[in-house]
Parts: structure tokens; C-alpha cells; sequence
């Protein structure tokens, strides 16, 4: 999972400075811009946007980007795997920016003797030159299609391809599946694109998600060309919508702070029939994508929200799952602190979107009762993830995944709470929107569609 974003017209630099900043909840390990014109084409760095691209006035001439924040779920974390790679073949140059995770990637470097340009510590993103260099076509357009309807989910794709003594050519990519969220946006300055679709629509500005499948050519700020690979199941990604989404925008036609509110509502309406709302209680949220699910169910179970945990928002102060193992637990230290007027004596329903490996949990018990509450219920408005991911988010393996181990009494005896409770496969997918058969939701009911 990661945050990408291209340009083509005015200013581009700033504009995929600004963007990117926009971006950065998903992807804080390291930061990638391409520019054009420009001898020294790249830059890119370990950090957040702020401490690598600097705003910088001298570079209003250029005139097209591509841009990462890297969150990195396959490749070890060297200058090599932070995004835009940028690779050479056959006189063609290829510049691509790459949200996702291509399942089977490891099998086309062995079927194509790619082994020692494609080392094992470098990331999947790799193998997508090689695909677009080796397939068929008459011209580089068909050889893009060609290339892309050949490599397997995930992929959202911004990316720059020069054939010598030409202009770059822009593209915009999604997999047939549409995992991934990508989006197209048009206005006075000129064509973007940009993991979510969270940019005010206004000024005449227009917006729109890209379809899966759909494959974008734009040539010197025109939209040259639109493709599209035929679609094979539409898939968006569910914890997308529950988690990783920034709370404003929308993802595959669903507005995200809508369907948060409505699975908050969902738990709140589960927990009455179970008889498991807690009576003389207050609600409170895990900073800050529970914010909203946290409405909702105070709205629906009729409590008090109360903001009883807050977090420091200083720009370096990454998301705690995307932390390595080793920091998570200091930087859940640094992150959180307890308004202790509204919590002690209290009886508190922790409203937390998921749990994945029950670490940042656990900590969020142990503070609210250091600092006075008399019970604490926790409720996830999210069913239990109980497989990996294999499509670019970072719960890659069984091991690793508390529910997976545990029933939900020994996760609520394991983060020290007086009660948990999730929210059913169904009620969560009633309120998001999505049956089974048109989401991605394989790391809660294992059903992945494409395996």
C-alpha cells in the first residue's frame, strides 16, 4: 500500500508536492518524485514529503511528474525500492510509480531469467518494465496494454514512458479487479492523478475514479487515448474503506466518512439485539480513523462521544501499523495522551476500526485504565481479520494476525478489556455497500479473488 500521484501541466512540482503531502497517511518510509524537464531527473529520499521535496520556485518550468510515498509491504527498504523506479530497456525508458502487490511476481522473474536484475530484495514493482519491454505490439501503446493485461492484482499505476527523441507519454492504470484506488482529476492547470478521490470538486475541476482495467494515455497535457482490459470481477478493497482511506473522500462510488458512520451505526444496532451496549457509559475513538465510526455509534446506541483520547499531530508522527515491529511500541507512546476529566470514574466503549495485531489495542485499554476509567468495552466496526493480505497491505502472514490465533475472549483477556465485540461480516457489508461476490474482503472471510 502506498500513496501515488502524477502531473501533467503548470507547475508541476508544487502541484505533486501538495499532493503527495495529501498522500502521506499512506506511505511514510520513504519519498520518490520524478520531474521533467530536468537533468537531474529524480529525487528521493527516506521521510515524509515535507523533509525530501522542499517547496522550491525554480522549478515552475516543469512540466510532468511521478510521485511516491512508500509504504512498503514487499522489497527491503534501500534507495532501489523507493518509488518511482526508473529503468531503461531497449532504449525505452520507464518511470512508474506503483501502488499494490502483483501476486505471482517471483514466478515471472524465474520465467523470464530475470533473476539478476530483479534481486530478492528488490520490490514486485520491478517485474512491470520487463512485462511492458517483452509483450507484443506494433507500437508502444499496444505494448503497454499488452504488458499490463498480463500481470496479475494488485496494481494502480502512474507512470512515464520515453522512447528516444519522443516526449514522454503519461499513463494511468488500474487492474481489472480495481483493488486499488486510483483517480483522475482535470482542471485550469492541467491532468492528474492521485490514489484518492478526496480533492474538493470545484472551479470547474472534475473528478473521477478510474475504472478497473482502464488504462489512461495522456501526451503532453491532452488525454491522448483511454483503454480498457476487460473486467473481470470488480473488487475494491474493503479495509480500504474501513481503515486506510483518509476519513474525506470517496472509494469506488462510496463516500468514506458515509459508510464509516454507517458501520458504527451497524455495531451499535448488532450490540442492542445481543443485549451488549453498556449502559451509563461514554464512547471514545481510537485517533483518528475511528472518529467517525465513533458517531455513529454513539448516535445510534444513544451515548456520549467524548474525545477521550487525542493524538499529537506533528508531521513526523507516523501511523502506528504501518510502524516496523520493533517501534511500534515507542512510537504508541509518543503518539496518544487521555484527557483524564473526561475518563476516570467512567465506564468507556473504546470504538477502534480494526485489529489487526492487537498490539496498538492492548496499549489503548491499559492507558484508559491508568487514567481512571472503572471498565473499558472495546467494539470494532469491522468484522475479525483473520487472513493475510496478498494484494499490498501489510498483514502478510497468518502467524501475525491475532484473530487467526485467538477466539475473541481470549483477544478481549489478551488487550484487557471488560468486553469485545465486532461487527458481523454481514452487518459490515450491508453498511458498506458491497456484497461478497463484488468486494475484495479476503482478509476477513479468506475469499480472495484472484489467488
Amino acid at each position: 500500500m502506498c500513496g501515488i500521484c502524477a502531473v501533467s501541466g503548470k507547475d508541476a512540482y508544487l502541484v505533486s508536492r501538495a499532493l503527495l503531502t495529501r498522500l502521506n497517511h499512506r506511505g511514510q518510509e520513504g519519498t520518490g518524485l520524478f520531474i521533467h524537464p530536468a537533468e537531474d531527473n529524480i529525487i528521493k529520499g527516506h521521510g515524509l514529503v515535507n523533509e525530501v521535496l522542499k517547496i522550491d520556485n525554480e522549478r515552475k518550468s516543469l512540466i510532468l511528474t511521478v510521485g511516491q510515498v512508500r509504504y512498503p509491504t514487499q522489497g527491503t527498504l534501500i534507495p532501489e525500492n523507493i518509488q518511482p523506479i526508473i529503468k531503461t530497456i531497449d532504449n525505452v525508458k520507464y518511470v512508474i510509480a506503483h501502488n499494490g502487490e502483483i501476486v505471482g511476481s517471483n514466478d515471472l522473474i524465474i520465467k523470464w531469467n530475470l533473476e539478476k536484475e530483479i534481486p530478492n530484495h528488490f520490490s514486485d514493482t520491478h517485474i512491470i518494465p520487463y512485462s511492458i519491454a517483452r509483450a507484443p505490439g506494433e507500437n508502444l501503446e499496444d505494448k503497454i496494454i499488452n504488458g499490463l493485461s498480463n500481470l496479475n492484482p494488485s496494481w494502480s499505476l502512474c507512470m512515464a514512458i520515453q522512447e528516444e527523441d519522443k516526449n514522454p507519454l503519461l499513463i494511468f492504470a488500474k487492474d481489472p479487479y480495481g483493488i486499488r484506488p486510483l483517480s483522475l482529476v482535470k482542471n485550469h492547470q492541467g491532468i492528474y492523478a492521485l490514489s484518492e478521490n478526496s480533492l474538493p470538486s470545484k472551479n470547474g475541476q472534475e473528478i473521477r475514479e478510474l475504472e478497473g482495467g482502464e488504462i489512461i494515455f495522456v501526451e503532453e497535457g491532452q488525454i491522448k487515448k483511454i483503454h480498457k482490459i476487460e473486467q473481470k470481477r470488480g473488487s475494491p478493497c474493503i479495509f480500504e474503506l474501513i481503515y486506510f482511506h483518509f476519513p474525506v473522500g470517496e472509494f469506488s462510488g462510496l463516500d468514506i466518512p458515509s459508510v464509516r458512520d454507517r458501520l458504527g451505526r451497524q455495531l451499535a444496532i448488532e450490540d442492542s439485539k445481543d443485549n451488549s451496549i453498556i449502559k451509563d457509559s461514554i464512547v471514545v475513538y481510537a485517533p483518528d480513523s475511528s472518529h467517525v465510526a465513533a458517531v455513529g455509534y454513539s448516535s445510534q446506541a444513544n451515548l456520549p462521544l467524548k474525545p477521550g483520547i487525542v493524538r499529537r499531530h506533528y508531521q513526523s508522527n507516523p501511523r502506528g501499523f504501518m510502524a516496523k515491529p520493533e517501534k511500534r511500541a515507542a512510537l504508541l507512546e509518543s503518539k496518544y495522551e487521555v484527557i483524564k476529566q473526561y475518563i476516570e470514574g467512567k465506564k468507556v466503549i473504546l470504538i477502534d476500526d480494526s485489529i489487526v495485531r492487537g498490539n496498538a489495542s492492548k496499549y489503548l485499554v491499559e492507558l484508559l485504565r491508568k487514567n481512571g476509567a472503572s471498565e473499558v468495552h472495546v467494539r470494532i466496526p469491522s468484522s475479525r481479520i483473520e487472513h493475510p493480505c496478498i494484494y499490498g497491505i501489510d498483514m502478510k502472514s497468518y502467524p501475525e494476525l491475532i484473530a487467526h490465533k485467538m477466539s475473541t475472549d481470549e483477544i478481549r483477556k489478551y488487550i484487557g478489556a471488560n468486553s469485545l465485540s465486532y461487527l458481523s461480516i454481514e452487518g459490515m457489508l450491508n453498511a458498506i455497500g458491497l456484497p461478497k461476490e463484488k468486494s475484495c474482503n479476503a482478509c476477513f472471510t479468506g475469499n480472495y479473488p484472484f489467488k
